[in-house]
């Protein structure tokens, strides 16, 4: 595939100008070399040398990165022991989906290309689902509409197939209002004819999301490094007061700041209310190095790893994950959705990331949770208007809209945390195997229900 580099941030993070549609009748796969050799189980992953190696691109970095989250989060629960899973195992199956999100780029221009079948692209796709698919992309209008219709269902189809396929997506006004969107969003873009701009929109994607996948690896990937072998080196007896004096992410040290940070998320953790999720205005980002949250979160892992009490343990992981994921989500990865200008060769990021919003999913081995389930279930109406789905209401590429979600996704992972483990296969093409699931898509009661809201989730009762 023909890429140009182009720098876009000081740290040295990197993303792809120009990405080539796939020939016809191409695996989607066959963009990136997902070859190379797994680590010994042993070994501490070395992101510092992933991050470094050119030929780690596209799917390929991303298969990297969820190889050694999901390594990362074996080595973090040895030393916690039972009970939460840390940031890193979840973040093992997060990442995993950024990677469909690439294929599914690939795969959306394949199915533009191929006349707007969905068979060769999605094999496994019942035909009767592919069908009313087809009549609600039909009704959306014909000739610029209906291509760009098409192009948004595939898109969506590679994001968020797991178990079935989520009608919420396919409500025929989720599908009228992004179409919309996504046809205004590529007025200014670049290409030739509506299917060449539609190709700066999968190219978008695609940078988008290696670009949000480096910046979060070469920050909380190489600090997870970094602190494995300084635990290594340190030797036996290792204690949370000794990590906050003795090893650093920021420069110069701050060692004040990473244990007022661990004092914080401690007391919160054993006050019994609700787990701390807004640092803001407690650790304002300017006055305090938003770095020393990451510390502070290896502390307190340490120190759960010490707890006797279960109940508390728990709490202590899921105050220590909500500081990382604020290091995150907060200062690490906003700029890949909302850079200061359109990178030359894409469409807005901001604007795509709204259409991507309503198929934002995280599969886990128990189930997939969906930003569509969330919005309908969770969040208040923005337009106070009962027939606009909630989901077009709100943008992932926000942050506090993405937040509460991601709250959500880490409750979820907390009350299934016995099926977390074992780590995902980091090929995204592959199926989640495993434990049997909790939760599973079945359709819903009537057939005038299935036609307008597709399937229910249904918890399973064991």
């Amino acid at each position: 595939m023909e890429s140009v580099i182009n720098p876009i941030s000081p740290l040295g993070v990197r993303a792809p100008q120009r990405l080539l549609a796939l020939p016809q009748g191409s695996d989607p796969r066959d963009c990136v070399s997902l070859s190379g050799q797994e680590p010994p189980p042993s070994d501490i992953p070395d992101a510092e040398a992933i991050l470094a190696n050119p030929d780690n691109r596209y799917v390929r970095l991303n298969m990297n990165i969820t190889r050694s989250y999901g390594r990362f989060s074996e080595m973090f629960q040895e030393v916690i022991g039972d009970g939460y899973p840390t940031w890193f195992a979840i973040g093992a199956f997060a990442a995993r989906s950024a990677g469909k999100g690439m294929l599914a780029a690939q795969a959306a221009l394949a199915v533009i290309s191929d006349g707007g079948s969905f068979t060769q692209r999605f094999p496994d796709l019942d035909p009767r689902d592919a069908a009313r698919i087809a009549e609600r992309i039909n009704a959306v209008g014909g000739g610029e509409e209906r291509l760009a219709a098409t192009f948004l269902a595939a898109l969506w189809l590679g994001m968020s197939r797991q178990e079935g396929v989520d009608w919420r997506l396919f409500d025929p006004r989720v599908l009228r209002i992004c179409t919309k969107r996504l046809l205004h969003l590529v007025r200014e873009a670049p290409g030739d004819g509506l299917k060449g701009k539609l190709t700066a929109v999968a190219r978008t994607v695609t940078n988008g999301l290696e670009d949000g996948n480096r910046r979060i690896f070469a920050d909380i990937g190489v600090a997870a490094q970094r602190f494995l072998e300084y635990r290594r080196d340190a030797g036996p007896g290792i204690t949370a007061d000794r990590i906050l004096r003795e090893f650093s992410l920021s420069n110069p040290p701050r060692p004040a700041q990473a244990e007022e940070m661990y004092r914080f998320g401690m007391d919160a953790a054993a006050a019994g209310g609700p787990i701390p999720s807004d640092f803001r205005t407690r650790f304002p980002m300017g006055t305090y190095d938003l770095s020393n949250l990451l510390v502070a979160a290896f502390a307190m892992y340490t120190e759960a790893g010490a707890c006797t009490d279960a109940a508390l343990r728990n709490r202590i992981v899921a105050t220590a994950n909500n500081l990382m994921a604020w290091r995150e989500q907060f200062e690490t990865v906003q700029p890949a959705f909302t850079p200061p200008a359109t990178y030359p060769g894409e469409v807005s990021r901001p604007g795509l990331f709204g259409l991507l919003t309503p198929a934002i999913v995280v599969p886990f081995r128990f189930g997939t949770w969906r930003y569509s389930r969330f919005a309908a279930e969770h969040l208040p109406p923005r337009d106070h208007n009962p027939l606009t789905p909630r989901v077009t209401e709100y943008h992932w590429g926000d942050f506090d809209d993405r937040w509460i979600g991601i709250l959500n996704a880490f409750d979820s992972a907390y009350a299934h945390h016995d099926a977390i483990f074992p780590m995902p296969d980091p090929d995204p093409m592959r199926p989640l195997q495993g434990l049997a699931p909790r939760e599973e898509y079945i359709p819903a009661a009537s057939a005038e229900d299935r036609e307008t809201g597709g399937w229910l989730l249904a918890r399973r009762r064991d």
